[in-house]
């Protein structure tokens, strides 16, 4: 017998233009409301993907709103071939325009989602912008993308960061750099590699992890138990985190899980539903 192929699905909700700043400017999204506006989040995809792809947004944008908690997936500028050469500091203009377009939909009580290098843009937003009306913080794979380059990199890793300093300082810095991994820049390989870089030191899991350390929003740490980025032990990074900030961080291995949680993509969106819920919509009818 042979097999169908699984029918068309649909999402309540609409696309979504957001401008950024002063300039003309835009980022693309996907809004899916819940019947109350007050509780809303917005998820912060990872390197070259964007608002929609992955089966894990999609299940996002199911369960979310089922739990009461509207939500907005939105496309940074690093969205797709954007990765290649995004100004890491930009996620603060591209977050501002993502919470401000929350808020005038009625969003009050608010969180923020970050998979994979969408929990640095996540973590860098929360400790330099502070906003009091972002109540839960949900990391999802926070992998230490200067480990994993220098593990990919091996034997080359000195000579490529050598390069790429090279090339900046001799004005190429927007120049891919050739024999990465990955197609960078050489100024977006030294934001993601050079360990003076802010990006660099926000999840590196040896060293003094200060914003994390600063954080004071309730967060949600969610790995695969098959993480094939982890440069340390899955336990041994959650442990870390948990330990750096007792009494506010969440964990929990998602068994049979990788990077992007295939094939556990609504485990986890039902967990992170219901853990949402309870901070930003039972936090509502407390009060």
């Amino acid at each position: 017998m042979s097999r169908l192929a699984p029918g068309p699905r649909c999402w309540r909700g609409e696309l979504v233009c957001l401008p950024v700043g002063r300039g003309r400017r835009r980022l693309d999204g996907f809004f899916a409301p819940a019947s109350r506006p007050e509780a809303a989040a917005v998820y912060v995809h990872g390197m070259f993907s964007n608002f929609y792809r992955s089966e894990l947004k999609k299940a996002m944008l199911s369960h979310l709103p089922a739990a009461g908690v509207s939500l907005l997936s939105v496309n940074t500028r690093g969205a797709e071939r954007g990765t290649l050469d995004e100004p890491f500091g930009a996620c603060l203009a591209d977050l501002d325009a993502a919470l401000e377009f929350i808020r005038r939909t009625g969003g009050r009580r608010l969180g923020l989602i970050g998979h994979s290098t969408g929990c640095q843009k996540s973590l860098h937003y929360l400790d330099r912008r502070r906003p009091p009306d972002v109540r839960a913080f949900v990391a999802l794979a926070p992998a230490d993308d200067r480990a994993i380059l220098r593990r990919e990199l091996g034997r080359r890793w000195a000579r490529a960061l050598a390069q790429a300093r090279a090339m900046a300082a001799g004005g190429r810095g927007g120049e891919p750099v050739p024999g990465l991994p990955h197609l960078f820049t050489a100024r977006r390989f030294l934001s993601l590699a050079d360990e003076r870089s802010i990006e660099a030191s926000l999840f590196d899991y040896e060293g003094p992890m200060r914003a994390w350390r600063r954080l004071g929003t309730p967060t949600l740490v969610l790995f695969g138990d098959r993480e094939e980025y982890a440069v340390r032990p899955v336990r041994w990074m959650l442990r870390r985190l948990a330990a750096l900030r007792p009494g506010a961080t969440w964990t929990r291995t998602v068994r049979g899980a990788d990077h992007g949680f295939h094939g556990r993509e609504r485990e986890v969106a039902v967990e992170v539903a219901r853990w949402l819920a309870a901070r930003l919509v039972a936090d509502g009818r407390r009060r």
